[in-house]
């Protein structure tokens, strides 16, 4: 009997315990439900959030390319202005300097006056720009202004042609009266 009740005891001892208990911890689980609630709303509001920023993007991109087009037509009255100087500037020259030559003032006048008045279509295509420009596309208001960059260009290059052509009968006229002044 000894025998047995020690084999009984060692065969207790020896035997590992298999089984684990299903543990449930209602904490624990209203603190996982929160954490994922928490999660949700945050995606929620990152998700708003970059929809915002999406749309902020995209109105800065529109104010940059209006502001391109300011930039633009600016550039082109400045252009404007500064033929409308140049063309003043030629008259004064040559009213201060062909002397008695009215006939040659008059015609590089007339042609100054014909460059001003093709230019003059520049100036109403701006009046346009600027009252009706709200009503075209942005490719049609770029199209319009380079337009009116390409022919204020044209109208420059004659003018700066007409100044050069001026500038030397100038030139030629001084250079006659002084040699009709040294044979008197």
């Amino acid at each position: 009997m000894r025998k047995s009740m020690l084999l009984m005891a060692v065969a207790l001892f020896s035997i590992k315990a298999q089984a684990q208990w299903a543990v449930f911890d209602a904490s624990n689980l209203a603190q996982t439900i929160k954490l994922v609630g928490e999660a949700a709303e945050q995606s929620r509001i990152l998700g708003d959030t970059y929809d915002e920023l999406k749309k902020a993007n995209q109105m800065i991109s529109e104010v940059s390319s209006k502001l391109k087009q300011v930039s633009l037509i600016s550039e082109v009255m400045q252009e404007q202005v500064a033929l409308m100087g140049r063309a003043s500037n030629l008259i004064m020259n040559l009213n201060m300097n062909a002397g008695d030559n009215y006939d040659v003032v008059s015609a590089f006048k007339k042609q100054t006056d014909q460059i001003i008045k093709m230019n003059n279509a520049n100036v109403e295509f701006l009046k346009t720009f600027l009252t009706d420009g709200l009503n075209m596309s942005d490719g049609e208001r770029l199209q319009l202004a380079l337009n009116i960059r390409e022919e204020t260009k044209r109208r420059d290059d004659e003018l700066k042609s007409l100044e050069s052509r001026a500038q030397a009968t100038i030139d030629v006229l001084k250079l006659y009266d002084k040699m009709a002044s040294q044979r008197k």
